[in-house]
């Protein structure tokens, strides 16, 4: 089994380009694989910054966003890829 793809999503209500003086929002992450199988995990945390964490483009070796550091990757080695992941986005 292999990652294909990771979706950052984040939820806002009211939209986020609508003024409020409360609101409320959510991360939520879905990691797709090659064999139809999809995890879905949230986060409590700023989703706009969670959000970049995710999908941030390479820009050097320490310097790579989450989704490029596990796709083509085995969802299943967890301890693994959490490695990986923070040793190429510190």
């Amino acid at each position: 089994m292999k990652i294909t793809n990771v979706e950052a999503i984040h939820l806002r209500v009211p939209p986020m380009n609508d003024p409020c003086e409360w609101g409320e929002d959510a991360f939520i992450v879905k990691v797709h694989t090659d064999t139809g199988i999809v995890g879905i995990g949230e986060s409590d945390t700023s989703p706009a910054v969670a959000s970049a964490a995710v999908l941030a483009p390479e820009s050097h070796q320490s310097s790579v966003g989450l989704k490029n550091i596990i796709m083509g990757e085995n969802p299943l080695e967890i301890q693994r890829l959490w490695d990986k992941m923070y040793r190429s986005s510190n």
